[in-house]
């Protein structure tokens, strides 16, 4: 596999950048990602759905204070990916900041961007959105076991349609 970005990511990656990508493919997602803060975890992962065919939608469960870097992140390099599979140059994938932990219906998107702490009152809802890639950013939430955002990760990441888990 090739080391360059989907003609769906937008914007350039740097050499070591690229390595990332390429050991992200290499493991077909199933990795831990762990650059320092500020090196481009995030824009690496975005390279990386934009490569997989069945990437999304994608869950992205991350601390409260970066969902929102999450979004801005998402609109800057990536390009919507019509039904048809072809790339629609001038729109962005479409999300959602999930920031309730009342049980409810969720629409469509491309990304469901939620924090660990409404991961698990969240969890049946997000059972039944079809979820194909699951990112879990700082990673260091689910260092406890006994915890029910861990039990929450680990429902998810398994569901049959889950391909890809990315952790950084």
């Amino acid at each position: 596999r090739d080391r360059t970005p989907s003609k769906q990511f937008r914007g350039k990656l740097l050499d070591f950048q690229r390595e990332g990508l390429d050991f992200l493919m290499k493991s077909s997602g199933n990795a831990l990602l762990a650059d320092e803060m500020g090196l481009g975890k995030t824009v690496q992962t975005l390279a990386y759905l934009s490569k997989e065919k069945h990437a999304f939608p994608a869950l992205i469960i991350a601390p409260l204070v970066t969902l929102t870097n999450w979004q801005k992140e998402i609109e800057k390099f990536l390009k919507k990916k019509g039904k048809n599979g072809k790339i629609i140059e001038n729109k962005s994938p479409n999300s959602v900041m999930i920031r309730q932990g009342k049980q409810n219906e969720i629409d469509e998107y491309d990304f469901y961007i939620i924090n660990y702490e409404l991961l698990y009152k969240r969890l049946p809802d997000l059972m039944k959105l079809g979820i194909r890639s699951v990112v879990c950013d700082e990673v260091q939430h689910l260092r406890s076991k006994t915890t029910q955002k861990y039990a929450a990760v680990k429902e998810l990441a398994g569901l049959e349609t889950v391909s890809y888990t990315h952790l950084r």
